[in-house]
């Protein structure tokens, strides 16, 4: 009951074996303690109201006899609560606190002799030190007179321990004292909450407990405990920076929660890239020493990192760390030369004159330029290997160690060029100049109407030039191999025709360059280079390459007339020639080769950086290395899965262990004709009555089925129901349900989160990475977590004994029932009429709150997918939950 109504009843008690006093002319002090008393009760009760820090329990109370009037007294009052900051709501893990006991001597005829044992909830642990000692305090109730007995001052009957002591009842023990009648014990201990606790809604081992040892029996307190979660982060830095990598480490206070820790880094403090998750299980208080290798960063750059550790509970980040980048160290470029040909490579800047030097070290990002000068009698054939191809000069940045392959050929007589002069007037002739490889010049004269045959000329590109009035045709057979004529007339271009016999074969020369070894292969058969590195293929002919490495070695990729990193498919309409490298794989490390297939397109890139296929397909990483691989559709395409190392349609994750291979299948999507359904599964959530301070709590389970291969980028949700959405529901969670059986189990954590801005509002959920979508329906489910206090006020209903009097008439009553109680001359009127201003008091001032449910549900609208799909079946509707206010 209320305090004032529990003094009003003990004052309005008869007294036993006493006489009423004797009235008199004035009030008996008894009418002014009254007052006092009343006065100060609503004093503390203000007091109380304005800035509590302590959570205490309900009474547990001790009774004995009386031995004075032979009667049933409460002897002592017991209660048990912790600390709170008033700034906080809760504790949080990590903090440490205070948890008090109280035991207080209401009986009005008995000492008592009280002692404590304490029993911790889960999680927690005393730790007393310096700073934070034990106390123990007597208060004498009349005027608030306290006694520090924390040191046991000499002649105090009672003691305080600094250390826990095995107490009577099987819990820890601090102290005891002797309570006189009208005074309070109370002993204050200092602990640490490292775990969770969830008060009310949690289990019984969420509780705090305190048995109060007594001359007259025990009684045992219990009071609920919240902790919030808070994870705590110790010693965060980096160390080992490089021109492209810094490891950052930490020692991460979890507090026995499991979650998903990374690393966020960037250019700026809005980071930009993470590390992929590493699990935290819930097994432990702290995980010291963890740290993460960041790869792939740029030299001589400013870099901004943190960790960030994902649970049910929330998201808490370290503090930020800054770390610079050293300046790049050199890297090197080799020029080889192959082919029966000579000739010199020259570079911009200089350092390569290969002749004598074919190698030279430049500044990381430095821009190269190579060109070839082929030396009299040779032909420059093109360029194989780092990123230059072609016959032109070779341009390329330097953001790695590279070798370039130039290829210089023999001339060969294996063409006649025929020249025919014709428009012009009988007689008259016309001097042609014919230029061509190697420094061919010609001036050849021709009559109209008659021609001339240059044979056994070499392969290459030849220019004729006429006169502006000369009207020519030129004609090259080839014979066997394929050349390009161009005719250039002075001004005039009327008549001037070329034709090109076809060929019948064409060569194919491949080579190889870098620092591994392998084989070459063709199909059909021809090139096997080992040994046979060319081979003449019919004209049209479709010619396959297979690099295979050897081990120890790895397949880099292709360049000349093929790129990338799978097999090397041509087409023999011109004589072609392919460089295939191989890499030694280093020491300790295993080579990760990715192949596409399918009829869509898409790039796969890996974290940590290395593949990004696109253009690089292979790479090698340390042995034990986990690498996650995700693929990323292009337009008009979708991912299909993986196969290989690796199957399904999320990410890929490997360890490498061994040399490994994966393909990515992409195919190709048409939006006319793609198709999402949407519907509700059999197990979905049903309406139901939650609690305050729940987490992932199942509002909303849907499918999503595709007519063919697509990728789920979002989700769009409509709040309603009565409660306040963006207030009370503090995460709202997409999770895939891995095992469709309509729960969120270990391990199926959130795609997507976020939170309603407005009430009844709506929500898109953005999928950190896209979920694949097939013809077998996939499950989902959306889950919230539910504040602690809802934000919505509750409805009041007044005490039924009396209205609720406003303050002003109230202080018009008590006057009056005081004035009352005296014209009576009696203390027992004057105790019954102080009663009755105490029940008043109480009533009137009390008011009860009706519990006023409130309602939340979460409906699918929309739903994200790549391209412009038919979506069916939506809205798609969730369970209404109602939580009591």
């Amino acid at each position: 009951m209320p305090i004032a109504l529990y003094l009003a009843a003990v004052l309005s008690l008869k007294p036993q074996g006493r006489k009423p006093p004797v009235a008199s002319g004035r009030p008996s002090r008894v009418w002014w303690l009254g007052v006092v008393l009343m006065l100060g009760l609503m004093w503390l009760g203000q007091d109380a109201r304005a800035a509590r820090a302590y959570f205490d329990s309900t009474f547990a109370s001790v009774s004995t006899i009386c031995p004075v009037t032979n009667n049933v007294v409460i002897a002592t009052q017991n209660t048990v609560g912790y600390f709170t900051d008033p700034n906080e709501p809760y504790p949080k893990t990590g903090d440490i606190a205070y948890v008090r006991a109280n035991s207080t001597n209401v009986s009005p005829c008995t000492n008592d002799t009280v002692g404590f044992d304490f029993f911790l909830p889960e999680g927690a642990n005393f730790v007393i030190s310096a700073q934070n000692p034990v106390y123990c305090y007597m208060i004498r109730l009349s005027d608030n007179a306290v006694i520090d007995f924390s040191g046991n001052p000499s002649g105090f009957q009672g003691a305080c321990a600094q250390s826990p002591q095995v107490g009577n009842a099987g819990g820890v023990s601090f102290g005891w004292a002797v309570i006189p009648s009208g005074w309070q014990m109370q002993i204050r201990v200092p602990v640490q909450f490292n775990k969770q606790l969830l008060g009310l809604g949690g289990p019984n081992t969420h509780r705090l407990a305190a048995t109060a040892v007594t001359a007259y029996g025990n009684a045992t307190p219990v009071q609920p405990v919240t902790v919030f979660y808070e994870a705590d982060y110790l010693s965060t830095q980096v160390a080992g920076v490089t021109s492209s990598g810094a490891t950052l480490s930490t020692n991460l206070f979890s507090y026995f929660k499991d979650g998903l820790l990374y690393v966020d880094y960037g250019t700026s403090n809005a980071f930009g890239s993470s590390t992929p998750g590493s699990n935290v299980p819930n097994t432990a208080l702290n995980f010291p020493n963890v740290s993460a290798s960041l790869t792939g960063l740029s030299p001589n750059t400013t870099y901004y990192a943190r960790f960030r550790f994902v649970t049910t509970s929330g998201t808490f980040h370290s503090p930020t760390q800054t770390f610079t980048t050293s300046a790049a160290p050199p890297v090197s470029l080799t020029v080889s030369k192959t082919g029966a040909g000579s000739g010199t490579v020259t570079s911009n800047p200089s350092g390569i004159n290969c002749g004598a030097t074919c190698l030279a070290s430049f500044a990381q990002g430095t821009s190269v330029t190579l060109t070839a000068t082929p030396a009299p009698g040779s032909v420059f054939a093109g360029w194989s290997g780092g990123s230059c191809s072609g016959t032109g000069t070779c341009t390329l940045p330097l953001t790695a160690a590279q070798t370039v392959t130039a290829a210089f050929a023999a001339p060969q007589s294996l063409g006649s060029l025929s020249l025919e002069v014709s428009g012009l007037p009988s007689g008259n002739s016309a001097t042609l100049t014919i230029t061509g490889p190697n420094g061919f010049s010609q001036n050849r004269t021709l009559l109209t109407g008659t021609g001339q045959t240059l044979s056994d000329v070499p392969t290459g590109t030849y220019t004729v030039t006429a006169p502006s009035v000369v009207v020519s045709t030129v004609t090259y057979n080839p014979s066997p191999a394929s050349q390009n004529v161009t005719v250039t007339p002075g001004s005039v271009t009327a008549g001037v025709t070329y034709t090109q016999a076809p060929a019948t074969s064409f060569t194919l020369g491949v080579s190889k360059t870098g620092t591994g070894q392998g084989t070459l292969s063709s199909n059909p058969s021809g090139i096997d280079c080992g040994t046979t590195c060319s081979a003449r293929f019919s004209a049209g002919a479709s010619v396959t390459l297979t690099a295979t490495p050897a081990p120890g070695s790895s397949f880099v990729g292709w360049s000349g007339a093929c790129t990338g990193s799978g097999t090397c498919a041509l087409t023999m309409d011109a004589a072609k020639s392919v460089t295939a490298t191989f890499n030694q794989v280093p020491a300790g490390s295993f080579a990760l080769t990715l192949t596409k297939a399918g009829a869509g397109q898409g790039t796969v890139t890996s974290s940590p950086a290395g593949v990004d296929c696109g253009s690089t397909c292979a790479a090698n990483f340390s042995s034990g290395t986990s690498v996650t691989l995700s693929a990323t559709a292009a337009s008009g395409s979708s991912f299909a899965g993986w196969s290989g190392a690796c199957n399904g349609s999320g990410t890929c994750t490997l360890t490498m262990d061994a040399a490994k291979a994966v393909t990515a299948t992409f195919n190709s999507t048409s939006t006319g004709g793609l198709a999402i359904t949407a519907a509700k599964p059999a197990n979905a959530p049903q309406n139901a009555a939650r609690n305050k301070g729940e987490v992932n709590v199942p509002l909303l389970a849907f499918t999503l089925a595709a007519t063919q291969a697509a990728s789920l980028q979002s989700v769009g949700l409509q709040a309603g129901g009565s409660g306040s959405d963006h207030l009370d529901l503090t995460a709202v969670k997409l999770i895939r349900d891995a095992n469709a059986n309509g729960q969120i189990d270990t391990g199926e954590t959130p795609a997507a989160s976020g939170t309603f801005s407005a009430d009844n509002g709506t929500l898109t959920l953005t999928l950190s990475s896209p979920v694949a979508l097939g013809t077998t329906p996939t499950p989902f489910i959306v889950a919230v977590d539910i504040a602690g206090a809802l934000a919505a006020r509750p409805s009041i209903v007044k005490a039924q004994s009396l209205p609720n009097l406003p303050a002003p008439l109230l202080l018009a009553l008590l006057p009056m029932l005081l004035w009352g109680a005296w014209r009576m001359r009696s203390g027992r009127g004057i105790l019954l009429a102080l009663a009755l201003a105490l029940t008043l008091v109480a009533c009137g001032g009390g008011q009860t709150p009706t519990l006023v449910n409130k309602t939340y549900q979460i409906n699918l609208t929309t739903v994200g997918v790549q391209g412009s799909p038919t979506v069916n079946g939506l809205p798609v509707p969730g369970a209404t939950i109602t939580v009591q206010k």
